[in-house]
């Protein structure tokens, strides 16, 4: 069985919210014609437009409809990160459609070091992905919504090397973390 899904710069973070709506209708009718061929084949992921959370939650329940049973999406928008409170909406709806959701980091221009020696996709991309696994668990993502399904490409990024250093070395973070120390555990 394979997933498909578009490649990642296709999720056009960036541009308008209605233009990455007719993107991600455009993508996902043709993922669900795809798949419609051989469902023990394909698992086709959808495509939404997160820069706007309430159009990405309704182009998900589209995409469900349509027998799309994920979703890929970047690890953040612009500057603003997958927890923060106007994203509830998309993650109340992947846990009620029970979609995974595939965060897939793409950066098309980096900048600064990493805009050198290929490393804005050697170094930024995993810890994008990283950073945005650490600020779902501490920011109360995954208690608020505890059916929802996360997948990390590239081997959750950063994750595994900074999951000791989030758990036990870092005090305040843990003490941001909704749960209280004895309760919480990142695994």
């Amino acid at each position: 069985m394979q997933a498909v899904s578009c490649v990642p710069f296709l999720m056009y973070p960036e541009v308008p919210a209605d233009l990455g709506l007719a993107i991600a209708q455009v993508n996902n009718d043709s993922l669900a014609s795809l798949a419609a061929r051989d469902r023990d084949r394909f698992v086709p992921l959808a495509s939404v437009p997160l820069q706007n959370p309430w159009m990405a939650a309704k182009e998900l329940e589209r995409a469900a409809k349509l027998g799309l049973r994920g979703v890929e999406i970047p690890p953040k928008v612009g500057e603003r990160q997958l927890d923060e409170a106007d994203f509830e909406v998309f993650w109340e709806a992947a846990e009620a459609l029970q979609m995974a959701v595939c965060v897939h980091p793409f950066e098309a221009a980096p900048t600064g070091a990493l805009a050198r020696y290929f490393l804005g996709n050697l170094v930024g991309n995993l810890y994008d992905t990283g950073l945005a696994a650490a600020l779902l668990i501490y920011g109360g993502v995954l208690e608020r919504h505890p059916k929802l399904r996360i997948v990390l490409y590239h081997a959750g990024g950063a994750l595994p090397v900074l999951i000791g250093r989030l758990d036990r070395d870092i005090a305040w973070c843990r003490n941001a973390a909704p749960r209280s120390r004895d309760r919480h555990q990142v695994t």
